[in-house]
C-alpha cells in the first residue's frame, strides 16, 4: 500500500493549499488539484520545490528524503506566450539577434538565407506583429508544423508543401499555401517600413497576414487551410536573405491583433 504525502502549495501573494496524495501519484495530480482550487490555467503555472521546477510525470515520493512524508511546493504563474517575442538562433550561421531576441539582422551572404523560428510552439489562437526594417531581397513571414523546416534555405523555400508564408514578391510568390502559389493584383507583397501581423488559431486551421492593419490574406480568403494540429505545435518563423535586412518583433499575445 503507497503511503501518504502531505502536500502544501503556497503562492507569491500568500496563499496556500493543503493536500495528501498517495506518494506514487505523479506531480500532474498537484497541478490538477490546484488550477482546480484557485481556477488557473494549468499551462500558467509551473510548480517548484526547492527553486527546482518539478517534472510533471515524477512521482512525488521521488522528491522525498528517507523518513520524508511531507513537502512544500511553490506555485510560480508565467506567460506562457513570452517566449512567442523571441527568434531562436538554432545552429543558424549569418544571423545576428539582439535585444533580447527581438530583433532579427541578417550578417552574412551565406547561407543565401535563414528561416529564423519563434521559440514558442502554438497551440492557441495568438499573433505576433513585426516591423520590417530593412527589406533588401527576399523576406517571408508565415508558419508551418515542420520543423526542417528551420534548416532550408534558397530556392528550397519553394519546394515543399508544409509552409504558409506571406513574402516580399520576387523569386518568392507573395503568398504560398501549401506548396500553390497566389499573386493577388491588389497585395504588393511585403516591402521595407511595412508592419507584418501574423494571426494563427491552430484548432481552426487559420492563419490570416495583415499589413499596416489591412487583412490582405489567409487561408480562408485563399482557400488553403492549415493541416490539422494532431497535438503539435504550430511554428511561427521568419525569412530573411539579404545581407543587412532586418525585422523586429514589436508586439505579440494572445487572440487577434485587432
Amino acid at each position: 500500500m503507497s503511503m501518504s504525502v502531505k502536500v502544501t502549495v503556497v503562492d507569491l501573494v500568500g496563499r496556500s493549499l493543503e493536500l495528501e496524495l498517495p506518494g506514487t501519484e505523479a506531480v500532474k495530480a498537484i497541478k490538477a488539484a490546484v488550477a482546480k482550487t484557485w481556477d488557473l490555467d494549468p499551462v500558467a503555472f509551473r510548480l517548484l520545490v526547492q527553486a527546482e521546477r518539478m517534472d510533471e510525470e515524477r512521482t512525488l515520493e521521488s522528491f522525498l528524503k528517507e523518513g520524508q512524508l511531507q513537502i512544500e511546493v511553490q506555485l510560480l504563474k508565467f506567460d506562457p506566450l513570452l517566449d512567442l517575442g523571441q527568434f531562436v538562433s538554432a545552429e543558424h550561421s549569418g544571423i545576428e539577434l539582439s535585444g533580447e531576441c527581438r530583433t532579427l539582422k541578417k550578417t552574412k551572404r551565406f547561407p543565401d538565407s535563414n528561416n529564423v523560428f519563434l521559440r514558442h510552439g502554438i497551440q492557441e489562437p495568438c499573433f505576433v506583429e513585426f516591423e520590417v526594417v530593412r527589406a533588401g531581397d527576399e523576406m517571408s513571414f508565415g508558419v508551418t508544423y515542420h520543423r526542417p523546416v528551420e534548416k532550408l534555405s534558397d530556392h528550397d523555400n519553394l519546394s515543399v508543401d508544409t509552409t504558409w508564408i506571406f513574402s516580399k514578391k520576387q523569386a518568392m510568390p507573395v503568398f504560398f499555401f501549401g506548396g500553390q502559389h497566389f499573386n493577388p493584383a491588389e497585395v504588393p507583397g511585403v516591402q521595407g517600413g511595412d508592419i507584418i501581423v501574423v494571426y494563427a488559431d491552430p484548432e481552426a486551421r487559420l492563419v490570416e497576414f495583415y499589413c499596416n492593419t489591412k487583412l490582405v490574406g489567409s487561408t480562408e480568403s485563399l482557400g488553403v487551410p492549415l493541416p490539422h494540429a494532431d497535438g503539435r505545435p504550430l511554428w511561427m518563423y521568419a525569412m530573411v536573405d539579404r545581407e543587412r535586412d532586418e525585422i523586429q518583433i514589436k508586439r505579440f499575445g494572445p487572440g487577434r491583433p485587432y
